[in-house]
């Protein structure tokens, strides 16, 4: 657990550091920022995915940003960052901070698909009681506020298009699909809990180049 908990600092100086390095670029770095809406639902990795257009909704709200690798104008490398959280009523509260890989083909300068690979780190809040067992042997009770480090991975597709397709740095309109994996949940009993994800949200492209 101390690792974990080391890990998530080291993950925010990455964080930051995606958003600052466009900006000390000597090139012309395309910079999206935006944020996205979600519903979030336990179960099967991929398979389960349909289960978020008509299942229980579990919201989420992300905050995402990134930029690109290389100058491709059609088959485009990016790494984004992604702060967010979601709200699971029967299960928990999850704080997601990762990164992504991701492959992008513009197919037309109105629609682009990509996909994804994602790790990350995950804070869990469980709103019921759970215990640790100490070095004396013995289990004590886990405040709630405090939460239990978790070791995130997992992969996206989605599709984005310009609302305004005529302006290079107008808002763009995105749709994911995610499965996310968080451990270790409880050990050796429930050792990785799959989240399925869809999301809906707007970026606006910034254009950062140095002087």
């Amino acid at each position: 657990m101390k690792h974990l908990q080391k890990a998530q600092w080291c993950l925010l100086v990455v964080f930051l550091w995606m958003i600052l390095a466009p900006f000390a670029s000597s090139r012309a770095q395309e910079h999206p920022f935006g944020i996205f809406f979600s519903n979030n639902v336990v179960s099967l990795p991929v398979t389960g995915l349909p289960a978020t257009t008509y299942a229980q909704f579990h919201p989420g709200l992300d905050l995402f940003t990134g930029f690109r690798l290389n100058q491709h104008s059609r088959h485009q490398w990016w790494v984004h960052a992604d702060l967010g959280v979601y709200y699971h009523r029967f299960f928990q509260t999850g704080l997601r901070l990762h990164g992504s890989i991701d492959y992008r083909y513009v197919i037309s300068s109105r629609l682009s698909v990509d996909a994804g690979l994602i790790a990350g780190y995950m804070h869990s809040f469980t709103w019921y009681d759970v215990f640790e067992l100490d070095g004396d042997g013995v289990y004590k009770k886990i405040a709630k506020l405090k939460g239990r480090p978790q070791v995130l991975g997992g992969f996206r597709i989605g599709v984005s298009t310009p609302l305004m397709p005529v302006k290079v740095d107008g808002l763009a309109l995105h749709l994911d699909l995610r499965t996310y994996l968080q451990a270790p949940f409880a050990g050796a009993y429930i050792p990785i809990i799959p989240t399925n994800t869809l999301m809906l949200g707007v970026s606006k492209k910034l254009t950062c180049k140095s002087e």
